[in-house]
Protein backbone atom coordinates (compact mmCIF):
# COMPACT_ATOMS: atom_id res chain seq x y z
CA UNK A 1 0.00 0.00 0.00
CA UNK A 2 2.71 2.58 1.04
CA UNK A 3 4.50 1.76 -2.64
CA UNK A 4 1.42 2.14 -4.45
CA UNK A 5 0.45 5.40 -2.98
CA UNK A 6 3.80 6.94 -3.10
CA UNK A 7 4.00 5.35 -6.91
CA UNK A 8 0.32 7.14 -7.22
CA UNK A 9 1.86 10.01 -6.50
CA UNK A 10 4.60 10.45 -8.23
CA UNK A 11 2.66 9.88 -11.47
CA UNK A 12 -0.61 12.19 -10.12
CA UNK A 13 0.41 15.31 -11.91
CA UNK A 14 1.56 13.89 -15.33
CA UNK A 15 -1.91 12.24 -14.87
CA UNK A 16 -3.98 15.06 -14.51
CA UNK A 17 -1.96 16.33 -17.76
CA UNK A 18 -2.50 13.34 -19.96
CA UNK A 19 -6.39 13.63 -18.78
CA UNK A 20 -6.81 17.17 -19.60
CA UNK A 21 -4.95 16.94 -22.86
CA UNK A 22 -6.56 13.29 -23.91
CA UNK A 23 -9.59 13.89 -22.65
CA UNK A 24 -10.57 17.31 -22.54
CA UNK A 25 -11.63 17.09 -18.61
CA UNK A 26 -10.74 15.67 -15.46
CA UNK A 27 -12.74 12.20 -14.76
CA UNK A 28 -12.49 11.09 -11.09
CA UNK A 29 -13.52 7.53 -11.67
CA UNK A 30 -10.64 7.02 -14.57
CA UNK A 31 -8.61 8.80 -11.49
CA UNK A 32 -9.42 6.21 -8.97
CA UNK A 33 -8.78 3.26 -11.57
CA UNK A 34 -5.24 4.76 -12.02
CA UNK A 35 -4.56 4.96 -8.09
CA UNK A 36 -5.73 1.57 -8.25
CA UNK A 37 -3.28 0.22 -11.61
CA UNK A 38 -1.10 2.03 -8.79
CA UNK A 39 -1.06 0.03 -6.04
CA UNK A 40 -1.88 -3.60 -7.92
CA UNK A 41 1.22 -2.69 -9.30
CA UNK A 42 3.31 -2.24 -6.27
CA UNK A 43 1.34 -5.58 -4.86
CA UNK A 44 2.23 -7.29 -7.85
CA UNK A 45 6.22 -6.31 -7.33
CA UNK A 46 5.80 -6.65 -3.87
CA UNK A 47 4.46 -10.69 -3.23
CA UNK A 48 6.48 -12.01 -6.00
CA UNK A 49 9.90 -10.33 -5.63
CA UNK A 50 9.79 -9.27 -2.19
CA UNK A 51 11.94 -9.77 0.74
CA UNK A 52 14.90 -9.92 -1.33
CA UNK A 53 18.22 -11.38 0.07
CA UNK A 54 21.23 -10.67 1.09
CA UNK A 55 24.03 -11.90 -0.21
CA UNK A 56 25.35 -13.40 3.05
CA UNK A 57 21.64 -15.73 2.12
CA UNK A 58 22.99 -16.26 -1.16
CA UNK A 59 26.53 -17.62 0.04
CA UNK A 60 25.09 -19.66 2.54
CA UNK A 61 21.95 -21.19 0.48
CA UNK A 62 21.70 -22.66 -2.99
CA UNK A 63 19.45 -21.69 -5.09
CA UNK A 64 16.16 -22.99 -4.71
CA UNK A 65 15.13 -25.59 -7.39
CA UNK A 66 12.24 -24.65 -9.74
CA UNK A 67 9.27 -26.38 -10.48
CA UNK A 68 8.20 -27.70 -14.09
CA UNK A 69 6.17 -30.52 -13.98
CA UNK A 70 2.51 -29.20 -14.81
CA UNK A 71 -0.46 -29.59 -11.99
CA UNK A 72 1.79 -30.30 -9.08
CA UNK A 73 0.24 -28.75 -6.75
CA UNK A 74 -3.23 -30.92 -7.29
CA UNK A 75 -0.79 -33.79 -5.90
CA UNK A 76 0.61 -31.57 -3.20
CA UNK A 77 -2.80 -30.69 -1.84
CA UNK A 78 -3.80 -33.83 -2.03
CA UNK A 79 -0.97 -35.34 0.02
CA UNK A 80 -1.60 -32.35 2.92
CA UNK A 81 -5.61 -32.59 2.90
CA UNK A 82 -5.26 -36.66 3.00
CA UNK A 83 -8.22 -37.51 6.45
CA UNK A 84 -8.60 -33.51 7.23
CA UNK A 85 -12.05 -32.51 7.21
CA UNK A 86 -13.08 -30.48 4.39
CA UNK A 87 -12.95 -26.51 6.14
CA UNK A 88 -9.49 -27.45 7.07
CA UNK A 89 -8.96 -28.75 3.68
CA UNK A 90 -10.24 -25.73 2.26
CA UNK A 91 -7.59 -23.66 4.36
CA UNK A 92 -4.77 -25.45 4.31
CA UNK A 93 -1.67 -23.73 3.35
CA UNK A 94 -1.26 -26.02 -0.02
CA UNK A 95 -4.88 -25.03 -1.01
CA UNK A 96 -4.57 -21.49 -0.35
CA UNK A 97 -1.52 -20.94 -2.28
CA UNK A 98 -3.27 -22.47 -5.35
CA UNK A 99 -6.32 -20.19 -4.60
CA UNK A 100 -4.28 -16.99 -3.99
CA UNK A 101 -2.06 -17.81 -6.98
CA UNK A 102 -5.42 -17.19 -9.00
CA UNK A 103 -6.54 -14.10 -6.78
CA UNK A 104 -3.52 -12.16 -7.67
CA UNK A 105 -4.08 -12.01 -11.15
CA UNK A 106 -7.71 -11.03 -11.01
CA UNK A 107 -7.10 -7.19 -11.15
CA UNK A 108 -4.50 -8.01 -14.18
CA UNK A 109 -7.65 -9.24 -15.85
CA UNK A 110 -9.96 -6.83 -14.67
CA UNK A 111 -7.81 -3.54 -15.22
CA UNK A 112 -6.30 -4.45 -18.48
CA UNK A 113 -9.77 -5.28 -19.55
CA UNK A 114 -11.57 -2.18 -18.47
CA UNK A 115 -8.86 0.26 -17.42
CA UNK A 116 -6.92 -0.13 -20.85
CA UNK A 117 -9.91 -1.20 -22.78
CA UNK A 118 -8.43 -3.97 -24.31
CA UNK A 119 -9.69 -6.76 -25.58
CA UNK A 120 -10.76 -10.54 -23.40
CA UNK A 121 -7.67 -12.15 -25.27
CA UNK A 122 -5.63 -9.53 -24.78
CA UNK A 123 -6.03 -9.19 -21.03
CA UNK A 124 -5.71 -13.01 -20.48
CA UNK A 125 -2.39 -13.18 -22.97
CA UNK A 126 -0.82 -10.30 -21.44
CA UNK A 127 -1.71 -12.07 -17.69
CA UNK A 128 0.06 -15.44 -19.28
CA UNK A 129 3.54 -13.23 -20.71
CA UNK A 130 3.05 -10.96 -17.11
CA UNK A 131 3.32 -14.68 -15.17
CA UNK A 132 5.91 -15.91 -17.81
CA UNK A 133 8.29 -12.96 -17.13
CA UNK A 134 7.47 -12.86 -13.12
CA UNK A 135 8.84 -16.36 -12.84
CA UNK A 136 11.67 -15.93 -15.49
CA UNK A 137 12.79 -12.89 -13.22
CA UNK A 138 12.40 -15.85 -10.19
CA UNK A 139 14.44 -18.65 -11.55
CA UNK A 140 17.59 -16.28 -12.74
CA UNK A 141 17.72 -14.70 -9.46
CA UNK A 142 16.76 -11.36 -10.93
CA UNK A 143 18.54 -11.57 -14.59
CA UNK A 144 21.94 -12.26 -12.07
CA UNK A 145 21.65 -8.92 -10.18
CA UNK A 146 20.76 -10.85 -6.63
CA UNK A 147 23.04 -13.77 -6.88
CA UNK A 148 20.64 -16.71 -6.64
CA UNK A 149 17.34 -18.17 -7.07
CA UNK A 150 15.78 -17.10 -3.56
CA UNK A 151 12.38 -17.76 -4.90
CA UNK A 152 10.74 -20.69 -6.61
CA UNK A 153 9.75 -20.92 -10.15
CA UNK A 154 7.08 -22.99 -10.77
CA UNK A 155 4.78 -23.97 -13.95
CA UNK A 156 1.97 -23.71 -11.48
CA UNK A 157 2.13 -20.76 -10.60
CA UNK A 158 1.98 -19.50 -14.56
CA UNK A 159 -0.70 -22.11 -14.82
CA UNK A 160 -2.92 -20.45 -11.97
CA UNK A 161 -1.93 -16.67 -12.60
CA UNK A 162 -3.03 -17.06 -16.54
CA UNK A 163 -6.75 -18.26 -14.93
CA UNK A 164 -6.87 -15.63 -12.82
CA UNK A 165 -6.45 -13.39 -15.65
CA UNK A 166 -8.87 -14.75 -17.44
CA UNK A 167 -11.35 -14.66 -14.68
CA UNK A 168 -10.32 -11.15 -14.33
CA UNK A 169 -10.87 -10.46 -17.62
CA UNK A 170 -14.52 -12.03 -18.13
CA UNK A 171 -15.53 -10.35 -14.89
CA UNK A 172 -14.55 -7.18 -15.91
CA UNK A 173 -17.43 -5.49 -17.54
CA UNK A 174 -19.59 -6.57 -14.21
CA UNK A 175 -17.24 -5.04 -11.54
CA UNK A 176 -15.40 -1.99 -13.53
CA UNK A 177 -18.99 -1.13 -15.53
CA UNK A 178 -18.98 2.28 -14.06
CA UNK A 179 -15.65 2.86 -15.39
CA UNK A 180 -15.54 5.21 -18.75
CA UNK A 181 -12.78 3.91 -21.25
CA UNK A 182 -10.77 5.90 -22.46
CA UNK A 183 -12.11 6.32 -26.63
CA UNK A 184 -15.51 7.28 -25.12
CA UNK A 185 -13.80 10.34 -23.20
CA UNK A 186 -11.72 10.76 -25.82
CA UNK A 187 -14.43 11.45 -28.56
CA UNK A 188 -15.45 14.39 -26.44
CA UNK A 189 -11.93 15.72 -26.13
CA UNK A 190 -12.71 18.86 -28.53
CA UNK A 191 -15.74 20.01 -26.27
CA UNK A 192 -15.88 23.10 -24.38
CA UNK A 193 -16.44 23.00 -20.87
CA UNK A 194 -17.96 25.55 -18.56
CA UNK A 195 -14.83 27.45 -16.72
CA UNK A 196 -15.40 26.10 -13.20
CA UNK A 197 -13.87 26.38 -9.50
CA UNK A 198 -11.78 23.20 -9.70
CA UNK A 199 -10.61 23.34 -13.29
CA UNK A 200 -9.30 26.79 -12.46
CA UNK A 201 -7.42 25.35 -9.29
CA UNK A 202 -5.89 22.72 -10.96
CA UNK A 203 -4.31 24.92 -13.58
CA UNK A 204 -2.83 26.90 -10.55
CA UNK A 205 -1.68 23.49 -9.12
CA UNK A 206 0.15 22.75 -12.46
CA UNK A 207 1.54 25.74 -12.55
CA UNK A 208 3.10 25.81 -8.93
CA UNK A 209 4.55 22.24 -9.77
CA UNK A 210 6.13 23.58 -12.90
CA UNK A 211 8.11 26.16 -11.00
CA UNK A 212 8.81 23.59 -8.74
CA UNK A 213 9.42 20.43 -10.66
CA UNK A 214 11.35 22.73 -13.03
CA UNK A 215 13.26 24.35 -10.64
CA UNK A 216 14.71 21.09 -9.10
CA UNK A 217 16.05 19.80 -12.54
CA UNK A 218 17.68 22.76 -13.71
CA UNK A 219 19.24 23.04 -10.13
CA UNK A 220 20.41 19.32 -10.72
CA UNK A 221 21.64 20.00 -14.11
CA UNK A 222 23.28 23.57 -12.71
CA UNK A 223 25.23 21.12 -10.25
CA UNK A 224 25.94 18.50 -12.89
CA UNK A 225 27.78 21.13 -15.48
CA UNK A 226 29.79 22.84 -12.19
CA UNK A 227 30.59 19.38 -10.76
CA UNK A 228 31.23 18.00 -14.11
CA UNK A 229 31.88 20.80 -16.54
CA UNK A 230 34.43 23.17 -14.25
CA UNK A 231 35.52 19.81 -12.08
CA UNK A 232 34.65 21.37 -9.11
CA UNK A 233 31.33 22.48 -7.24
CA UNK A 234 30.96 26.41 -5.95
CA UNK A 235 32.50 27.25 -2.73
CA UNK A 236 30.02 26.96 0.06
CA UNK A 237 29.56 30.65 0.10
CA UNK A 238 27.99 31.01 -3.04
CA UNK A 239 26.33 27.45 -2.69
CA UNK A 240 22.95 29.63 -2.69
CA UNK A 241 23.39 30.26 -6.50
CA UNK A 242 22.53 26.13 -6.98
CA UNK A 243 18.80 27.56 -5.68
CA UNK A 244 18.42 31.21 -6.84
CA UNK A 245 20.09 31.10 -10.43
CA UNK A 246 17.55 27.90 -11.62
CA UNK A 247 14.54 29.62 -9.60
CA UNK A 248 15.41 32.85 -11.27
CA UNK A 249 15.44 30.92 -14.86
CA UNK A 250 12.18 28.77 -14.54
CA UNK A 251 10.45 31.91 -12.96
CA UNK A 252 11.40 33.84 -16.00
CA UNK A 253 10.31 31.35 -18.45
CA UNK A 254 6.93 31.03 -16.59
CA UNK A 255 6.51 34.90 -17.25
CA UNK A 256 6.77 34.59 -20.70
CA UNK A 257 3.57 32.96 -21.64
CA UNK A 258 1.32 35.07 -19.39
CA UNK A 259 2.69 38.31 -20.88
CA UNK A 260 2.92 37.21 -24.33
CA UNK A 261 0.39 35.75 -27.09
CA UNK A 262 -2.97 34.81 -25.85
CA UNK A 263 -1.48 35.38 -21.59
CA UNK A 264 -2.67 31.93 -20.83
CA UNK A 265 -0.30 30.44 -18.01
CA UNK A 266 0.86 27.30 -18.27
CA UNK A 267 -1.17 25.58 -16.07
CA UNK A 268 -3.86 27.37 -17.88
CA UNK A 269 -2.70 25.89 -21.58
CA UNK A 270 -2.82 22.35 -19.53
CA UNK A 271 -6.38 22.61 -18.53
CA UNK A 272 -8.07 23.87 -21.90
CA UNK A 273 -8.52 28.04 -19.78
CA UNK A 274 -7.11 31.30 -21.79
CA UNK A 275 -7.97 34.78 -21.19
CA UNK A 276 -10.46 37.29 -22.92
CA UNK A 277 -8.91 40.65 -22.45
CA UNK A 278 -11.56 43.77 -22.94
CA UNK A 279 -10.09 46.90 -24.48
CA UNK A 280 -6.21 47.25 -24.02
CA UNK A 281 -4.89 44.16 -22.35
CA UNK A 282 -3.43 45.01 -18.62
CA UNK A 283 -1.04 41.66 -18.78
CA UNK A 284 1.17 42.84 -16.32
CA UNK A 285 -1.47 43.88 -13.66
CA UNK A 286 -2.76 40.69 -14.47
CA UNK A 287 0.73 39.23 -13.76
CA UNK A 288 1.87 41.31 -11.18
CA UNK A 289 -1.34 40.28 -8.75
CA UNK A 290 -1.20 36.69 -9.65
CA UNK A 291 1.71 33.94 -9.43
CA UNK A 292 4.67 36.53 -9.37
CA UNK A 293 4.24 37.79 -6.01
CA UNK A 294 4.70 34.01 -4.90
CA UNK A 295 7.90 33.69 -7.33
CA UNK A 296 9.14 36.59 -5.81
CA UNK A 297 9.04 35.25 -2.36
CA UNK A 298 10.58 32.10 -3.29
CA UNK A 299 13.12 34.19 -5.14
CA UNK A 300 13.98 36.16 -1.68
CA UNK A 301 13.61 33.41 -0.03
CA UNK A 302 16.96 31.76 -1.68
CA UNK A 303 19.38 34.66 -2.08
CA UNK A 304 21.94 35.15 -0.04
CA UNK A 305 22.37 36.02 3.58
CA UNK A 306 18.72 36.23 3.69
CA UNK A 307 16.65 34.12 6.34
CA UNK A 308 13.77 31.89 4.44
CA UNK A 309 11.22 31.88 6.88
CA UNK A 310 9.51 35.21 6.48
CA UNK A 311 9.63 35.18 2.33
CA UNK A 312 8.49 31.41 2.51
CA UNK A 313 5.60 32.42 4.46
CA UNK A 314 4.50 35.31 2.64
CA UNK A 315 4.55 32.81 -0.53
CA UNK A 316 2.58 30.65 1.45
CA UNK A 317 0.38 33.30 2.43
CA UNK A 318 0.01 34.46 -1.36
CA UNK A 319 -1.10 31.25 -2.24
CA UNK A 320 -3.90 30.64 0.11
CA UNK A 321 -4.89 33.89 -0.58
CA UNK A 322 -5.01 33.37 -4.32
CA UNK A 323 -6.79 29.93 -3.90
CA UNK A 324 -9.32 31.48 -1.30
CA UNK A 325 -9.91 34.36 -3.96
CA UNK A 326 -11.11 31.77 -6.59
CA UNK A 327 -13.03 29.33 -4.72
CA UNK A 328 -15.17 32.66 -3.20
CA UNK A 329 -15.59 33.36 -6.96
CA UNK A 330 -18.54 32.03 -8.73
CA UNK A 331 -16.98 33.10 -11.95
CA UNK A 332 -13.55 31.28 -10.93
CA UNK A 333 -11.75 34.11 -12.00
CA UNK A 334 -10.23 34.90 -8.31
CA UNK A 335 -8.37 38.27 -7.71
CA UNK A 336 -6.00 38.52 -10.13
CA UNK A 337 -8.17 38.49 -13.03
CA UNK A 338 -10.88 40.68 -11.68
CA UNK A 339 -7.97 43.20 -10.50
CA UNK A 340 -6.74 43.17 -14.26
CA UNK A 341 -10.74 42.70 -15.98
CA UNK A 342 -10.07 40.21 -17.61
CA UNK A 343 -12.59 37.32 -18.69
CA UNK A 344 -11.51 33.52 -18.36
CA UNK A 345 -12.75 30.90 -21.26
CA UNK A 346 -12.38 27.57 -22.67
CA UNK A 347 -10.20 28.43 -25.78
CA UNK A 348 -12.28 25.49 -27.72
CA UNK A 349 -15.71 27.67 -27.76
CA UNK A 350 -14.19 29.70 -30.38
CA UNK A 351 -13.19 26.17 -32.85
CA UNK A 352 -16.80 25.32 -32.43
CA UNK A 353 -16.49 23.15 -29.99
CA UNK A 354 -19.35 24.59 -27.68
CA UNK A 355 -22.62 23.36 -28.02
CA UNK A 356 -23.98 26.50 -25.38
CA UNK A 357 -22.22 29.12 -23.93
CA UNK A 358 -19.92 29.27 -21.73
CA UNK A 359 -21.38 30.54 -18.33
CA UNK A 360 -19.38 30.16 -14.89
CA UNK A 361 -20.45 27.42 -12.58
CA UNK A 362 -21.81 28.07 -9.19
Amino acid sequence: MILGVIAFALIFVPLLIVQFRKFGALNARRIVGAAAVAIYGAALVSYTMFPMPSPQWCNLNHSIRPEFVPLHSIDDIARATAGLPLPQALTSTATLQVVFNVILFVPWGILVRRYFGRSFAFASFSGLAMSLAIEATQLTGVWGLVGCAYRVADIDDVITNTTGAVLGAALAPLILGWMPQARQLEATRDRARRVARPRRLVGMGLDLATFWIGTYILAIVYRAVGLYGFGRPLPSGQSWMFSFVPMAIVAALMAAPSLLGSGASVGQRLVWLEPRWRGRPRRAVRYLTGFAPFAAAQLWAAAPHVDPGIPAALGTCWLLLAGIGVIADKSARGISYRLARVELVDPRASAGGLQRPVQPTP
